[in-house]
């Protein structure tokens, strides 16, 4: 018997989930500061990636400096989010586990 209980779950709906659960200390900065939330997610499934393929094959192949190009590029633009967040909503963002 199967049970339909329970959906099965993907990468995608983890990281929606993720930026639901955090809700902005003031609510007209809510979309910012799930915009900042999701490249946070973004930048720490890139930084696993990276540690995996730095730890299996070094630092001096190609596909290390991919993914960290995209992880610098995905934290430079987590940071440019949080320029336009109050300095209250970044800090609570950075007091998360996802930081």
């Amino acid at each position: 018997m199967y049970n339909l209980s329970t959906k099965p779950t993907n990468k995608a709906t983890n990281k929606a989930n993720e930026t639901k659960r955090f809700k902005a200390i003031n609510k007209k900065n809510q979309p910012l500061v799930n915009k900042a939330v999701r490249l946070l997610i973004q930048y720490n499934e890139l930084n696993d990636k990276r540690d995996v393929i730095e730890n299996n094959e070094g630092d001096d192949t190609t596909t290390f400096r991919r993914i960290d190009r995209k992880c610098e590029l995905v934290f430079d633009k987590y940071q440019d989010a949080c320029l336009d967040l109050p300095i209250r909503e970044t800090k609570a963002i950075e007091k998360s586990n996802l930081y």
